[in-house]
């Protein structure tokens, strides 16, 4: 995902510092590769510097209206007009890898891409909040691989393959963990590492089901409303782009406070 063009390199980060995956990337013009490396450093350490000054709604970022999906913006949502209440009974699948009771009172569902930066900054969010609710709270997992990411239907198929397994969850780590290595024999590998049966895994990596399945994610995704990634419902209030735990802690209370209202 990351071109070696350094002024391309620097521009494509700068932007994805600020929005969710939602469109593809500009093809890098031609430069050579020593120049390219020698820039390196230099990038990222700008990247970097960019991605802390605006990781909060950044003053005199002329997008900003524009944005379709901020990672954080002072706990207000840019996509006010966008986001909307689903019935939390379109958001669920059956078999859908879940963490947490489904009769939980409140349920966080989100559609991710495993090719997804903002996705796998998820993980963290995810598990403090499950650490932080406990019971109260319930996770379920939907697919939403984007077209420009070439390598995110097959990841999600071996977190398919894995799910078969009772292991969703754990490839679900590894894959957003180790983004820059996704290909079969990165999924093999991964596989071995959580100790699945290797010869079922290769199996259900190659069976249409799971493709279909994957492939019926996206499309009740979309139908709900899912666009870029990742996508958050929290009993069905959605949220678009990768949210810090604070944030989505302020909403689960305010759902877990409706839900002892009996509302």
């Amino acid at each position: 995902m990351f071109e070696k063009n350094g002024k391309i390199f620097a521009l494509s980060l700068l932007t994805l510092s600020l929005l969710g995956c939602d469109r593809p990337l500009p093809e890098p013009e031609s430069e050579p590769e020593e120049s390219a490396l020698a820039r390196h450093a230099e990038v990222e350490a700008e990247v970097e510097a960019g991605h802390n000054a605006n990781a909060e709604h950044p003053e005199g970022h002329d997008d900003c209206a524009e944005c379709e999906n901020t990672m954080e913006c002072d706990g207000e949502d840019d996509n006010a007009a966008d986001a909307h209440h689903v019935d939390p009974a379109k958001l669920l699948r059956e078999g859908a890898p879940r963490i947490g009771p489904a009769d939980a009172p409140v349920t966080l569902v989100v559609a991710s891409d495993f090719e997804c930066p903002f996705c796998a900054k998820m993980v963290d969010t995810l598990d403090e909040l499950q650490a932080r609710y406990g019971s109260r709270l319930s996770v379920v997992f939907r697919h939403s691989p984007l077209p420009m990411h070439r390598n995110a239907v097959e990841a999600a198929i071996a977190a398919e393959a894995a799910h078969r397994q009772g292991q969703f969850w754990q490839m679900h780590d590894l894959l957003l963990a180790g983004q820059r290595e996704l290909g079969e024999e990165s999924y093999q590998k991964w596989a071995a590492k959580l100790g699945l049966d290797m010869e079922r895994f290769s199996k259900d990596l190659a069976d249409p089901d799971l493709r279909a399945l994957v492939e019926a994610d996206v499309v009740a995704m979309r139908e709900v409303g899912a666009r870029g990634t990742p996508n958050i419902w929290i009993n069905g209030e959605q949220l678009v782009g990768a949210r810090p735990a604070s944030v989505l802690a302020e909403l689960i209370d305010e759902a877990l406070a409706q839900a002892a209202a009996g509302r």
